[in-house]
């Protein structure tokens, strides 16, 4: 079993595509084409406009999306 701390501080900065206030921490790393991982996104925060490289599925758990 493994057990995954759903914190911030684990994560890393979000700063690409003009993003602002966002947080990303990568909990899995597949050999296909996907990563499962959160992200936290401050109360003006943003991720900017871009080409995602794989499908994303969001799912907002708190707040607004």
């Amino acid at each position: 079993m493994k057990i995954y701390k759903f914190s911030k501080k684990h994560g890393k900065k979000v700063e690409k595509y003009q993003s602002n206030l966002a947080t990303y921490v990568k909990m899995i790393q597949t050999n296909e084409a996907a990563t499962i991982g959160y992200m936290y996104i401050d109360g003006e925060g943003t991720v900017g406009y871009h080409e995602a490289p794989i499908p994303q599925l969001f799912i907002v758990v708190e707040g607004e999306g």
